[in-house]
């Protein structure tokens, strides 16, 4: 059985249109090259940072490409960030 690919796998409200991806990987590696433990610590204790958030989403007016809006996350902490996220209600 073969995973779904990383686009299909976003949620519909976070859209991957418009944006470079090549520009993102270079972005993300290097916020985890410079910061490689977690930053939003809500599920662990500082485990080693495998994904990037944005930290004003996108969605929301945030840049997203500038390190100034990224930080550092675990799996579980990137889980919960988009779980939470999809309970605010937006005006």
């Amino acid at each position: 059985m073969s995973r779904p690919s990383d686009e299909s796998r976003v949620p519909r409200r976070f859209s991957l249109e418009g944006r470079d991806p090549q520009k993102w990987q270079q972005v993300k590696n290097l916020k985890l090259r410079r910061d490689p433990i977690c930053q939003i610590r809500v599920k662990c204790q500082g485990a080693a940072a495998s994904q990037v958030s944005h930290i004003t989403p996108v969605s929301g007016g945030g840049s997203p490409y500038d390190p100034d809006n990224l930080r550092s996350a675990c799996r579980a902490c990137q889980q919960w960030t988009i779980r939470t996220a999809s309970l605010r209600v937006h005006p």
